[in-house]
């Protein structure tokens, strides 16, 4: 069994590539095709499939076969809650740097 940290790890590292950040923001609120969701990022087909494998590898993405064609999903909404807060933890981050060299604690920021 793998430790915690390592766990944690290889999930940051999944999600530490914008085009899969993208995709998951692009699955937000609805299923898509491959073709859609490389339309709305204008990558190619194989640069799609290659990150979609990943997210769908690491039980971020399912997906259903409906003919010929698969329709990609998040598996679990809780992914946009940890990324809303990474997101929010840096703005706070950089509204305190903003507010230590306002306030003339420069030096502290350098640090």
């Amino acid at each position: 069994m793998k430790d915690p940290i390592d766990n944690t790890v290889e999930f940051l590292k999944i999600l530490a590539h914008s085009v899969r950040l993208k995709i998951i923001e692009c699955l937000k609120d609805t299923e898509k095709t491959v073709n859609d969701i490389q339309n709305e990022l204008k990558k190619s087909q194989s640069t799609i499939s290659q990150h979609l494998k990943v997210l769908f590898n690491a039980n971020i993405l399912t997906f259903r076969k409906n003919g010929l064609k698969s329709y990609y999903k998040i598996s679990d909404p809780k992914i946009h809650d940890i990324l809303l807060n990474i997101n929010q933890y840096i703005a706070d981050r950089s509204q305190q740097k903003i507010e230590d060299i306002t306030s003339g604690n420069i030096k502290d920021t350098l640090y």
